[in-house]
């Protein structure tokens, strides 16, 4: 495996189709720069927990990912619907009996997965048992952090890694979303410079948070949002006490809200990402379609490429050019959006060499 401050880019993605599929569809050159740590739940409609890993793993074809349990998945109550077999294994691997036996087992199953060692219920010999077992196979592993108190018990988590006495794992400190993630500044500095003293300085962070929108409504015609993230990750650069920080976001989505269900039909949209903003294109009151809003990005003189050569821009473009193909549907604007996200975040401040690479299409329209 590759060292891990290599990477150049470490995105939290939810295993939903959208995502998945703007993964799947970039450039093999960008994929290699990429560390993505995925959150683990039933792929739609699979029979088995370990078809999503199939699936992951056809979208990110034999290179090493994290892998989480996503904890934001909700599972309906058995009363009202009956549980799937792989809503059941989900619960099993949530399961802290016997030091997550259960996660431990399914983390066999894939020689790519670095599996994020689960803290949640467990005490300091718990959480080294499980260090112990992933080395047994040959396993680098993760810290996640979780700004919403699911680390339970941080300084005995941090001491528990502290005394591993090896460096052989990456940290990564989740944000989660922020309309401002700026003001997530306090708690990233308090955890590096602070809690994280005890373990070795080498051992890099990732330094992950999100702001796209939650809703879009107050957008009429074509907007700029700034990504956030990046500003968060360069002040902490700054304020930096670890020779190596990785930036990581959520690939332009957000965490799951357990709450909220599927909703109305949003309007038409289409979404164009740049390095550090997003350039938005809705209008309610213009009645726009999606080939309205296709010719309104490529417009933007000031704002669009039109040479990345990957499959999200080549969707705005192919929306512009006909009526039938293209962005259609809400999922379809999504995963262009994430899959032009990723690209342009895993190549940041090496803009030129994007448009000087001639870059090998994997997809087929």
């Amino acid at each position: 495996m590759k060292d891990f401050s290599s990477y150049k880019y470490c995105p939290t993605l939810a295993v939903r189709p959208s995502e998945i599929k703007g993964l799947e569809f970039l450039p093999d050159e960008t994929k290699d720069r990429m560390l993505p740590c995925f959150l683990l739940a039933p792929w739609a409609n699979s029979k088995t927990l370990e078809l999503t890993l199939v699936r992951i793993e056809k979208a990110f074809r034999n290179r090493h990912y994290l892998l989480d349990i996503d904890r934001d998945y909700k599972i309906p109550n058995s009363e009202e619907k009956k549980i799937s077999q792989p809503q059941e294994q989900l619960i099993s691997l949530k399961d802290p009996k016997n030091n997550y036996q259960n996660w431990i087992e399914f983390i066999k199953q894939s020689k790519w997965i670095v599996p994020c060692v689960q803290t949640k219920d467990q005490n300091i010999s718990g959480i080294q048992f499980q260090l112990e077992e992933f080395r047994k196979l040959d396993r680098r592993f993760c810290l996640r952090i979780e700004r919403n108190g699911r680390t339970s018990k941080l300084s005995e988590t941090v001491e528990a890694f502290s005394k591993s006495g090896s460096a052989d794992f990456i940290i990564l400190l989740e944000g989660g979303w922020a309309s401002d993630p700026l003001t997530l500044t306090a708690w990233f500095d308090e955890i590096l410079k602070g809690k994280l003293q005890k373990i070795d300085a080498e051992v890099p962070a990732i330094i992950s948070s999100t702001s796209i929108p939650k809703n879009f409504v107050h957008i009429e015609g074509v907007s700029k949002l700034p990504i956030k993230s990046r500003d968060l990750f360069e002040e902490l650069t700054r304020l930096r006490n670890r020779p190596t920080l990785i930036y990581g976001d959520w690939g332009s989505t957000r965490p799951r809200d357990p709450s909220k269900g599927g909703g109305n039909q949003p309007i038409p949209r289409i979404d164009y990402p740049q390095n550090k903003f997003w350039c938005i294109a809705r209008s309610k009151e213009r009645n726009w379609a999606y080939k309205d809003l296709a010719i309104e990005i490529i417009n933007q003189t000031d704002v669009w490429n039109g040479n990345l050569a990957v499959w999200g821009e080549e969707m705005i473009q192919s929306t512009k050019n006909s009526d039938k193909l293209g962005i259609d549907t809400p999922q379809k604007n999504v995963a262009a959006r994430v899959n032009l996200h990723l690209h342009l975040q895993a190549w940041f401040n090496h803009e030129d060499e994007i448009v000087e690479k001639e870059f090998e299409d994997e997809w087929v329209d």
